[in-house]
């Protein structure tokens, strides 16, 4: 009995050595009237701003989301709030995010910061400061994502650890034109384009990104295309510009 203790608590401590830390996903909330209050007399000069405001819970803690600020609060048992961190991003700027597919490169939106955090090593995670591209088409239109992440410093300090990252992209273009085109076409009159993403750690500054791409043509799109169902990974551990090249009939 013994023996089998003692290989369970040696398989149990040899587990906990080499996993790996994880993605945390912040979950939104509704913040209650409690929490609002506290929040005002802590963030005394946002308050008056709370439209903006995100509330998120991850594990034991609370997060804000203020536009380009993030704030990190220990939830104790009283459920009196407390700042633990906090990181203003206002400053930054995404030099060389740059959209693959819209044709709009000089009209991105706002900065944003992505609701989770990415593990950079065993005690450290990242953000995503992400640019959004959108396009309307007559009939159709587009949205594109691009991200830059930083590691998350004391003191609200912060480092780039990856810019011009591909996030995620949709698009929809109109192929029907004619009642014969909607006939022939079915329920399918747009050509439409994805691409989704998925992050996962590898080691220190070093993640697998997993993308999936696809596309679903028209049986009268006049595009010449066909329909992709791909997938393709990168192992991302340069602070590179061009770190990530996707396949160019993407």
């Amino acid at each position: 009995m013994k023996t089998l203790s003692l290989i369970f608590f040696c398989c149990m401590t040899t587990n906990m050595a080499f996993a790996k830390p994880v993605e945390i996903r912040l979950k939104k909330q509704k913040m209650s009237t409690e929490q609002m209050s506290q929040l005002c007399k802590l963030l005394a000069n946002d308050c008056l701003e709370t439209t903006n405001w995100q509330w998120f819970k991850a594990q034991q803690n609370y997060y804000l989301i203020d536009q380009f600020k993030l704030y990190q609060f220990s939830g104790n048992i009283d459920n009196t709030l407390k700042i633990q961190k906090q990181w203003d991003f206002s400053a930054y700027q995404a030099k060389t995010q740059q959209p693959r597919w819209s044709e709009m490169s000089d009209e991105p939106s706002p900065l944003t910061i992505f609701p989770k955090l990415f593990p950079v090593n065993e005690h450290d995670y990242a953000v995503a400061l992400v640019q959004r591209w959108n396009e309307s088409y007559s009939g159709g239109g587009m949205h594109e994502e691009v991200a830059d992440f930083v590691q998350l410093l004391p003191n609200g300090k912060y480092q780039q650890i990856f810019q011009n990252i591909p996030l995620s992209m949709y698009r929809m273009i109109r192929a029907c034109f004619s009642e014969e085109d909607y006939k022939k076409a079915g329920e399918q009159c747009h050509d439409e384009y994805a691409l989704a993403t998925e992050i996962a750690y590898v080691k220190p500054r070093t993640w697998n990104v997993k993308y999936h791409y696809q596309s679903w043509i028209s049986k009268v799109s006049d595009s010449n295309e066909k329909n992709i169902d791909e997938r393709k990974n990168y192992v991302l551990n340069q602070n590179s510009a061009d770190a990530i090249q996707l396949p160019k009939r993407w």
